[in-house]
């Protein structure tokens, strides 16, 4: 857990104001990358755009074999292999929750999933 929590800033409390104003409102910010994408190797805003845009198309197909998943039929989901929560991201207008798992077998994205304002955990399966 200790990646995922960032202590506040030793600098001056003109920055602080500064960072935390430049940090996106609920639900903007399910679109945008967080600073914290850069912890994350191999990772970078491009590849964040990228795989939000993939899994809006996947839930799109998704959506057509299985129509219940738009509904309230289905209420809870886990994507048990998340890289940034692009799945839950994309299922954020429907009535469904949905729990976020990283690898720990992979780089610990977990922050990123965080910082967008989404649930998730580390699993070691």
């Amino acid at each position: 857990m200790r990646s995922c929590l960032t202590s506040p800033s030793s600098t001056s409390s003109r920055y602080k104001k500064l960072a935390l104003d430049a940090t996106p409102k609920w639900p903007q910010r399910l679109a945008v990358a967080p600073e914290r994408i850069a912890t994350v190797p191999g990772s970078s805003a491009a590849a964040f755009k990228h795989d939000d845009g993939k899994w809006k198309l996947r839930t799109k197909h998704y959506k057509a074999l299985l129509p219940a998943l738009g509904s309230d039929k289905i209420r809870n989901v886990m994507d048990m292999n998340t890289v940034y929560g692009g799945f839950a991201a994309s299922l954020i207008k429907d009535p469904v929750w949905v729990m976020n798992v990283v690898s720990s077998y992979g780089p610990n994205s977990l922050g990123v999933v965080f910082d967008r304002g989404l649930i998730g955990t580390n699993h070691d399966w």
